[in-house]
């Protein structure tokens, strides 16, 4: 997981993301590799990749994740976290997409040629 985050952050400080916008990017880029590691492949070994893309906007930067895993598509997940529910009433998981939902400025997903892809877009301040 470390070369995974560290990979992401070096992508952040070469596109000139400042130190703060680079450790949004390290903590989402971890909470994706997480979910990939726990869900996608029923803890079988499996396949992830990361790109760093320049976005198209000069002061971008996007994140692809790619896995092989089963279809799992985190912007169809139902962000219904009561934050007014005691912690033990609550149910189990989905935060850390809402932490990826709100801590990018672009979060897409797609299904491609039997993989998943999420994109995760950063923009300067």
């Amino acid at each position: 997981m470390n070369e995974v985050v560290s990979f992401a952050a070096q992508c952040a400080r070469i596109h000139g993301l400042s130190e703060e916008r680079v450790s949004v990017v390290q903590l989402v880029v971890e909470e994706a590799f997480v979910n990939v590691c726990s869900y996608a492949y029923d803890n079988e070994p499996g396949r992830f990749e990361i790109n760093c893309i320049t976005d198209q906007r000069p002061e971008g930067l996007t994140i692809e994740i790619w896995d092989d895993g089963k279809p799992f598509n985190p912007l169809s997940y139902a962000l219904s976290h009561d934050q007014t529910v005691d912690t033990s009433q609550r149910r189990v998981g989905g935060l850390g997409i809402l932490l990826m939902r709100q801590m990018t400025d672009n979060i897409a997903y797609d299904r491609l040629r039997d993989s998943n892809r999420v994109r995760l877009t950063f923009y300067k301040e």
